[in-house]
């Protein structure tokens, strides 16, 4: 039984090896286009600065506590909701490559 199932598996490996070699350098555009987006994914979400911007926001601009739980923290996310919307119907209109360089050039 085990042996079948390992000669499936053999069969359907080498049907994938056949697929990469006969589409050449399809497979090499499309991994490579992949990880170039993982990086810039990874890159626009990685924020450094981030866990020192409450300690920046109450010492250098004297911003209260409470006022930044009142009122910047909310006003940052009610303003990501207002343009989530937008952008999706403006990405099936215009394409997702373009959003994709836009969010990149207004970041």
């Amino acid at each position: 039984m085990e042996g079948e199932y390992e000669n499936e598996h053999k069969e359907d490996l080498e049907m994938v090896i056949e697929a990469e070699t006969i589409s050449g350098n399809e497979s090499g555009s499309f991994s490579r286009s992949l990880l170039c987006l993982c990086a810039v994914g990874f890159l626009m979400n990685s924020k450094p600065s981030e866990p020192f911007l409450t300690k920046y926001l109450l010492e250098v601009k004297n911003i209260t506590q409470q006022e930044l739980d009142d009122f910047v923290w909310p006003a940052g996310v009610f303003g990501m909701l207002l343009f989530t919307l937008p952008v999706g119907v403006l990405s099936e209109l215009w394409g997702y490559r373009v959003m994709v360089l836009t969010g990149l050039f207004f970041r």
